[in-house]
């Protein structure tokens, strides 16, 4: 009879166990739901597809969330398979860096999900360069995309169902850096209409991939100038888009160089320094590049194209254009200006000046000035 009893009383705590890993919270701002442990502390976003609750328009996942009856905190690390599939409400998504695992469905059929972006801090995931897409960062690969996503210069891979079923998006460029696009990525993106490259090489696509099946039946493919012929016989290319066309775009190329990320016009053989990398708190922008073995002079800076700490920087007087936030993410106490054109008052207004003891100076050659700016 006891151990009778004893085994009643183990199912009972066993179902309550369950039932207490198996417990839900619903954010009454956003009506996500979360399903959380109380015994590991941790969450994850389950339940907010349509067809389960009213979650829509701007969502920003909730980093943590307190239980009442205990005050225990519990954290949000992961966004379950379908958590959000065929929601065509959500329009943002805001993911805390807190999260540490997006299965590749979370958002398929998201139609109208125009804004994705990853909390700076994540340990395992980035939404680099403002690109609406969640990548990781180890990786350099794209793991999820929305309707609006601009692909990094930064990006190897595409990864497998990262559009799948992005029925919102209309066209994609991918960039040269990338090496591998996985099967299903752009799967059943109906009304994709637009693949551009500007990679002079096909990239690598295994046959009978579908990664891009279901597209628009219409879409063309444009590639850069004289390489028509080489996707009509690539691999997975050659089959997928039976419409390939021309750039008449002569920028063409995104490549690396030395660490650095450029963008360069192989007929004009110039460069525009798109990103690059240096902890030196001296560092002078290269006069030159290089790619499969053309020479290319670099003249332009872009947008956030330098990120750090710099006692000095230079400019040399090859570069004729810069973006008006070429050095917001850096923080420098003497910028010399080489260049042959004037300093843009915008380039100094959106560069952050550490303001030491000997003042800040630019200095330019056109004439030739020191000029404290503080």
């Amino acid at each position: 009879m006891k151990k009778y009893i004893s085994s009643i009383v183990l199912v009972l705590l066993t179902l309550l166990s369950s039932k207490a890993d198996a417990s839900t919270y619903t954010d009454p701002q956003t009506k996500v739901v979360y399903t959380y442990s109380v015994d590991t502390g941790e969450a994850s976003v389950e339940q907010c597809s349509q067809n389960t609750n009213n979650v829509s328009g701007d969502v920003t996942i909730l980093k943590e969330f307190k239980l009442t009856f205990s005050g225990k905190t519990i954290t949000v690390t992961s966004i379950e398979s379908f958590a959000f599939m065929d929601n065509t409400k959500i329009t943002s998504i805001v993911i805390p860096n807190s999260v540490r695992y997006i299965d590749a469905f979370s958002f398929s059929g998201c139609s109208n999900l125009s804004s994705i972006q990853v909390e700076a801090g994540n340990s395992r995931y980035d939404s680099r360069d403002n690109c609406n897409a969640v990548i990781e960062t180890a990786d350099d690969a794209l793991r999820i995309g929305c309707k609006n996503t601009t692909i990094p210069s930064s990006v190897k891979e595409i990864a497998g169902n990262s559009f799948h079923n992005c029925t919102g998006l209309t066209s994609i460029t991918i960039p040269s850096s990338v090496v591998d696009i996985h099967p299903y990525a752009f799967n059943n993106c109906a009304n994709l209409k637009e693949v551009s490259t500007v990679s002079k090489h096909p990239t690598f696509i295994s046959a009978n991939s579908y990664t891009f099946s279901g597209i628009d039946s219409n879409a063309t493919l444009t590639v850069p100038k004289g390489r028509k012929s080489v996707y009509a016989s690539a691999q997975y290319w050659k089959t997928a888009f039976p419409q390939i066309a021309e750039s008449n775009n002569t920028t063409v190329e995104e490549f690396v160089y030395e660490g650095n990320n450029y963008r360069g016009d192989y007929v004009e053989q110039t460069a525009t320094l798109l990103s690059a990398s240096s902890g030196a708190k001296e560092y002078t922008i290269p006069t030159t590049t290089s790619y499969e073995g053309i020479s290319y002079r670099v003249v332009g800076m872009a947008d956030n194209c330098l990120t750090g700490d710099f006692d000095m920087l230079t400019i040399p007087s090859d570069i004729t254009s810069i973006a008006s936030k070429a050095l917001a993410k850096c923080k420098m106490k003497t910028l010399v200006w080489n260049a042959k054109t004037a300093l843009p008052a915008a380039v100094i207004d959106n560069t952050t000046f550490e303001k030491d003891g000997n003042g800040l100076l630019y200095i330019t050659t056109t004439p030739a000035t020191c000029e404290t700016l503080w």
